[in-house]
C-alpha cells in the first residue's frame, strides 16, 4: 500500500491516493481525525484495493494549517470540483465536513460519530456493525456512495471531475 511520506501534512489537507484517469470512477473520499484514518488506511483501503474501486482520497491533518495557505495552493492541493463528489468519514461532527463536502448525497453519506443529523447518515456509534467507525461501517458507506457515483454519472453522463 502506497502512502504519501509525512511531511504531507504539514499543509492541513493531502491526497493520500489519486484517482486513476482510466476506469470507472467513484468519487472523493475525505478522512478526518485519527480514529477514523486509522481503521481506514489499516483495515478499509487494502479491502477497497483487493475490490478494485478508484476513489480520490484525502486527509484533512488541519483545516487551520490549510487555511494558512494561499487560495492557489489550497485549489492546487483539494479542486474545489472534487467537493460535489466526496463524502467524508470523521471523528467529529457533520458541519466540519461541509468544507469538503458540498453535495446533498455525499452529506447524506457522511460517517460521522452521531447519526442525529441527517436521518439516513451512517450513525458511528454503537448502531449497527458499529457505523463509521467500524470496518464494516466504513467499508458499507464507501461501497454505497461509490456505487452512486459511478450510476449517477453513467445515467447523467457528466464525466468526473477534470
Amino acid at each position: 500500500m502506497k502512502l504519501p511520506p509525512p511531511e504531507t501534512a504539514v499543509e492541513g489537507v493531502y491526497a493520500m491516493r489519486t484517482a486513476a484517469a482510466d476506469g470507472e470512477y467513484h468519487g472523493t473520499l475525505v478522512l478526518q481525525g485519527n480514529g477514523v484514518g486509522t481503521i481506514f488506511v489499516s483495515e478499509v483501503l487494502p479491502v477497497l484495493d483487493k475490490e478494485g474501486w478508484n476513489f480520490n482520497i484525502y486527509y484533512v491533518a488541519s483545516a487551520e494549517l490549510y487555511n494558512l495557505l494561499t487560495p492557489e495552493r489550497r485549489e492546487a492541493i483539494f479542486p474545489e470540483r472534487l467537493t460535489v463528489d466526496s463524502m467524508g468519514i470523521t471523528d467529529f461532527t457533520l458541519p466540519t465536513l461541509f468544507r469538503w463536502v458540498r453535495s446533498n448525497e455525499g452529506r447524506l453519506a457522511a460517517c460521522t460519530p452521531s447519526a442525529a443529523a441527517l436521518p439516513r447518515q451512517r450513525d458511528g456509534g454503537q448502531g449497527a456493525g458499529g457505523g463509521g467507525h467500524s470496518r464494516r461501517g466504513q467499508l458499507a458507506a464507501i461501497r454505497d456512495f461509490g456505487r452512486y457515483t459511478a450510476d449517477r454519472i453513467r445515467r447523467k453522463g457528466h464525466g468526473r471531475p477534470a
